[in-house]
C-alpha cells in the first residue's frame, strides 16, 4: 500500500471535514471532488475485502451529501472513513 498517498488522503479527508463542520461547504464539496480519485487510486491496490469496507463507507457519505446533511457527511468521514484508513497505517 502506498503510505505518502494514504497519508495525503487521510490530510485531505481532514481538511475537509474541517471545512464541512465550518459551514465552507463549497470548498469543502471541491475537495470530496479531489480526494475521491486519489481514494480510488488507494484501493485498487486493496484487498477485496478492505475495497469493500471502504466503498460502504463512502456510500455513507454519498447518502448524506444526497440527504443535504453536511454535519453527518462530516461526522461519517471523520468517525468511519478517516479512522478506517488510519487504522491501515498501522
Amino acid at each position: 500500500m502506498n503510505n505518502i498517498l494514504l497519508n495525503n488522503i487521510v490530510n485531505m479527508l481532514q481538511d475537509c471535514v474541517d471545512m464541512l463542520y465550518q459551514e465552507n461547504l463549497s470548498s469543502a464539496y471541491k475537495m470530496l471532488a479531489v480526494v475521491y480519485p486519489k481514494m480510488e487510486e488507494l484501493i485498487t491496490g486493496m484487498e477485496q475485502t478492505h475495497q469493500k469496507e471502504i466503498k460502504e463507507k463512502l456510500q455513507l457519505v454519498l447518502d448524506a451529501m444526497e440527504d443535504g446533511d453536511n454535519i453527518l457527511i462530516a461526522d461519517t468521514i471523520q468517525y468511519e472513513l478517516i479512522e478506517m484508513l488510519s487504522a491501515f497505517d498501522n
